[in-house]
């Protein structure tokens, strides 16, 4: 049964219109999200009022005291990943804690051979200081 162009933009419109609203869930992470932060700013603004009110201490300090406040509320902290050392990675398959956003299972061996990239990066950069230092030295007997 052949469709009109019309037919088809219509259709294709409402295709559209379904696929660019966001999802259900994610929306309403995002307003608990916005409401608690809201909360926050009005506690926030409340205790703001309490410091201008109060005499006796300079304006300066007090906008100080208020801009710290809401630097600390607006700051968002991340959580820092996880690592749960297994002694193989079978144990991960046999039911053990699972990974999953804030967590990461590793292995013994990979662990250690990150702090040994950290130590050599480190021992890196101390030698690369030494090597300058030790060339100026070297340039100053030649004169």
């Amino acid at each position: 049964m052949p469709i009109t162009k019309e037919e088809y933009a219509m259709e294709k419109a409402r295709i559209n219109a379904i696929l660019n609203k966001p999802i259900k869930k994610v929306f309403q992470a995002k307003m608990r999200k916005k409401f608690k932060l809201n909360k926050r700013l009005k506690k926030t603004e409340k205790k703001a009022q309490e410091i201008l009110d109060q005499d006796g201490v300079d304006e300066g300090s007090k906008m100080k005291e208020i801009q710290k406040m809401y630097k600390k509320v607006l700051r968002t902290k991340k959580k820092d990943k996880k690592y749960i050392v297994s002694k193989s990675f079978s144990a991960k398959k046999s039911g053990g804690k699972k990974a999953g956003r804030d967590t990461r299972i590793v292995d013994s061996r990979l662990k250690k051979d990150k702090r040994a990239d950290k130590r050599n990066a480190k021992i890196d950069k101390t030698s690369k200081k030494i090597k300058k230092s030790s060339r100026s030295r070297h340039a100053k007997r030649r004169k």
